[in-house]
C-alpha cells in the first residue's frame, strides 16, 4: 500500500512545498542537515514566517542541537 496515502487516511496531510503549509496546527520535519533545516524555518517564506504564532513545530531531523534552538529562539 502507499504509505502516504495511509498517512491520509489518519489526517496526516503530506505537503509538497512551504506554502502548502500556511495554517497548519502541526507541523512535522525531517530533514537532513543543519542548512536545510535553517532554510526551511527561516529562509525567506519559510515556516517560522508561514506558520501562526500557536502553531507546533515538531522536528525530527539529522541536526546540531545549536540548530534547533536558534529556530526555537
Amino acid at each position: 500500500p502507499d504509505r502516504i496515502a495511509l498517512m491520509g487516511e489518519d489526517g496526516i496531510r503530506p505537503c509538497a512545498s512551504l506554502a502548502e503549509l500556511v495554517g497548519s496546527d502541526v507541523v512535522v520535519t525531517m530533514l537532513w542537515d543543519d542548512a536545510t533545516f535553517r532554510a526551511v524555518t527561516l529562509g525567506q517564506g519559510g515556516l517560522v514566517a508561514a506558520l501562526p504564532a500557536s502553531a507546533i513545530l515538531v522536528d525530527m531531523s539529522t541536526l546540531s542541537p545549536k540548530a534547533s534552538v536558534e529556530v526555537a529562539e
